[in-house]
């Protein structure tokens, strides 16, 4: 076979070779919520967003009125995404989809105001949390710097003229 021959084939391969098309959609109940996707916002809901590669997303879905939802996402590869499969699936001359849908059920936020004592309550047992833990480093009383001394000149300047 000639190299012309052979760089024919080649090409003609990787023309004809497909590739993996990675597809999220988000739902939500109720639609219209921002969807952010590892802190950036990528759209609202219904939404279907390309991505490029598996592993672990942080996601947050907000909608005002609602209570956030934040959360991570682990995007696991198929199985004919594994090492070394996923070469043989790039070459193929087929066009793979991995579809992902996710659905979240938003809770409608609290329009009742806070119980004050219950807050108070709660902060109190922060606070002695926070002073028993060993890391807490309390204040001390003395300053840890003293104030530069004025000069001369600034001390007469500053005074009243009378």
């Amino acid at each position: 076979m000639s190299a012309r021959a052979a760089y024919l084939i080649s090409f003609s391969l990787l023309a004809l070779s497909g590739c993996v098309d990675r597809i999220m959609t988000v739902n939500t109940d109720p639609d219209g919520a921002i969807i952010y996707l590892n802190d950036q916002e990528i759209g609202r809901t219904p939404l279907t967003h390309d991505f490029q590669q598996y592993g672990n997303y942080q996601l947050e879905v907000r909608k005002e009125g609602y209570q956030t939802v934040k959360g991570s996402q682990e995007m696991e590869e198929p199985w004919w995404q594994l090492i070394p499969l996923d070469l043989v699936t790039e070459l193929l001359p087929y066009r793979f989809q991995d579809r992902r849908e996710y659905h979240y059920s938003m809770v409608l936020a609290s329009t009742q105001p806070a119980d004050a004592q219950v807050m108070l309550s709660r902060a109190l047992q922060l606070r002695s949390m926070l002073l028993s833990s060993p890391n807490t480093r309390l204040p001390s009383s003395a300053p840890a710097s003293q104030p530069a001394p004025l000069s001369h000149k600034t001390a007469q300047s500053t005074t009243p003229a009378g």
